[in-house]
């Protein structure tokens, strides 16, 4: 079974106590991290659950937790290992390159922030064993870049009074997987314009159109036509997620036969750069 290893250590030894409150939310900030990395991995068939395995109380604090399939019978590992890598791969780019990673929005860094905050007071660091010499640590040199990072991408706005602004209206995009977004039914789309967008479905969509599994043996690797309620992030640039009220099949449009279109006389004969002076001068017969 897939595990992961959080320690916390206490500033400035481990001989020093940890806050309660500190130890215990960052442990469950970390692990909501790492469910955020792999909403856009989900599928039906790798839905899990990370469950206490062991803990630690000593100093430092020590929580193992074990990824278990909601289905008994599923293979979840190369899945736990893809959130694994996006995980450490958006937190490192965030961190070191100032970039966001596709899977990282308004509530995302709203958690990385508190990470980074509670590593300067009272966390000295933070330990992730993600598998056999695979180690994550976030320290307090990593906490100050990753809130500079924040600042500088302009997330400043992760104040609780900005909310996330909505439209209604329609976009369009490739189906890439059905499932479920923060527990409640949704399909993936690809956009070209807003990238990958989770589109929760109604109750009566939901009814209309059966289980997951249906959705995807009809839908997936075809083009949507998705109306509903588009949610953006702060500052009106990308859509969080849509609250889908219908979906539409969009046809792929035939191709067209030059032959059947082309007017070879369409000119009179003349050259096209002759053609077009005198229609700009308006000298055509």
């Amino acid at each position: 079974m897939e595990r992961i290893k959080i320690t916390i250590h206490p500033a400035p030894s481990d001989q020093q106590l940890l806050r309660v409150s500190d130890a215990m939310q960052q442990v469950i900030d970390y692990f909501r991290l790492l469910e955020m990395a792999g909403q856009g991995l989900a599928s039906p068939n790798g839905l899990f659950d990370w469950r206490l395995e062991r803990a630690s109380t000593n100093s430092p604090l020590e929580i193992v937790g074990v990824a278990q399939p909601r289905n008994p019978v599923a293979n979840i590992s190369p899945q736990i290992q893809k959130i694994k890598s996006e995980f450490v791969s958006g937190m490192s780019k965030l961190i070191h390159e100032k970039e966001l990673a596709p899977w990282m929005d308004l509530n995302s860094l709203r958690v990385a922030r508190s990470v980074f905050m509670r590593t300067k007071n009272g966390v000295d660091s933070t330990v992730m064993e993600l598998g056999p010499n695979d180690i994550f640590v976030i320290d307090k040199n990593q906490a100050d870049a990753g809130i500079a990072a924040i600042d500088a991408i302009g997330a400043v706005t992760l104040v609780d009074e900005i909310q996330d602004r909505f439209a209604w209206g329609e976009i369009e995009g490739v189906m890439l997987a059905a499932g479920r977004y923060y527990n409640s039914p949704a399909i993936q789309i690809r956009n070209d314009l807003y990238g990958l967008v989770w589109c929760l479905l109604s109750k009566n969509l939901v009814e209309q159109f059966g289980e997951t599994h249906s959705m995807n043996d009809v839908w997936k690797g075809k083009t949507l036509g998705i109306e509903g309620r588009l949610f953006y992030f702060s500052g009106g640039k990308k859509i969080s997620r849509i609250e889908a009220v219908d979906i539409r099949e969009i046809e792929d449009a035939p191709l067209i036969d030059l032959n059947s279109v082309l007017d070879p006389s369409f000119t009179a004969g003349l050259q096209p750069n002759e053609y077009l002076r005198r229609l700009h001068e308006g000298d055509l017969e």
